[in-house]
């Protein structure tokens, strides 16, 4: 039996809880369901639910400094979204780690450029503030 998840900062507790603001899935806790999930491919049962409280909750959490930087109206599909939902650390062991490896794999694929360090987090990384910062 899993008892947790070790991927990405947040994704559970905060991303798929419940903060009020899912109108479609308000009334379930989706979090051990996710959290019982291959991290390599979702059931589809659930991936709607995911899907619709994640966007909820980012839109939620990207408000709260009252600049909306991802604006609903533009038909807003977050590239975050399946980022968040492969909830896994991906770790390149042939590049060197570094104080800034956390989500850079990531980024650089976002970005187009081949990444330098070898990703992943140690366990003193400051990896909420990395992963509520990143861009």
């Amino acid at each position: 039996m899993r008892l947790e998840r070790f991927g990405r900062v947040f994704v559970k507790n905060q991303l798929l809880s419940e903060l009020g603001v899912d109108t479609v899935n308000g009334d379930l806790d989706l979090r051990e369901l996710y959290n019982q999930e291959d991290p390599f491919e979702l059931a589809p049962n659930y991936l709607g639910a995911y899907r619709a409280r994640l966007n909820a909750n980012l839109a939620f959490l990207d408000g709260l400094d009252e600049k909306i930087d991802w604006p609903p109206e533009t038909g807003w599909d977050p590239p975050a979204d399946e980022l968040y939902l492969g909830d896994y650390q991906v770790v390149d062991v042939a590049k060197p780690y570094s104080e800034e490896s956390y989500l850079e794999i990531e980024q650089a694929l976002l970005r187009g450029r081949p990444h330098t360090t070898c990703g992943g987090r140690s366990p003193n990384d400051d990896a909420v503030d990395a992963n509520l910062t990143s861009t």
